[in-house]
């Protein structure tokens, strides 16, 4: 669950996407849960265990415990942040993620198409997403939009913004 976020202060243009505070917590709580598993794997061996079972017993204890470190990454970071610069015709990805903070720059010519595209749920009402190709690149998604018209006036917006810069 992620909160999507236009904005268009001061005529700059901002995408931004972050989780939701209780899909915070929930990633948090798992990556807490994680450093629990191995406390069960710490009971068993004794003095005279062979060294296949301590490898073994390693693993059990390391990978919840790197696992949990990837989920507790995951609950404190933001995620995506697209900010158009016209001044100097380019827009600025910010990623975040558990490995650390990825920077991109697109030059306005290398986008291709921005397009709408509707996304239907199993148990949801169906949605729309902004889909923004460019030369080079893989397609990124922006925006979980509840009607089309919502979606469409941002599509605008950008096109808009990439003809005026």
């Amino acid at each position: 669950m992620a909160f999507v976020h236009f904005s268009d202060d001061g005529g700059e243009l901002i995408y931004r996407e972050r989780l939701s505070p209780w899909a915070r917590l929930c990633v948090a709580a798992i990556g807490v849960a994680m450093f629990v598993i191995p406390l069960i794997f710490l009971q068993d061996p004794a003095w005279n265990t062979g060294a296949l079972n301590l490898l073994a017993l390693g693993a059990g204890v390391l990978l919840p415990v790197l696992a949990g470190i990837v989920f507790i990454a995951i609950a404190l970071v933001g995620v995506k942040q697209l900010r158009f610069d016209s001044a100097h015709r380019r827009m600025h990805l910010t990623t975040h993620g558990p490995l650390g903070r990825r920077q991109a720059r697109i030059d306005y010519p290398q986008v291709e198409s921005i397009d709408v595209l509707r996304r239907d749920a199993v148990d949801d009402p169906p949605y729309f997403v902004i889909v923004l190709k460019a030369s080079g690149r893989r397609a990124i998604e922006l925006g979980s939009f509840a009607t089309h018209a919502e979606a469409e006036y941002w599509q605008r917006r950008m096109q808009a913004e990439l003809r005026a810069g």
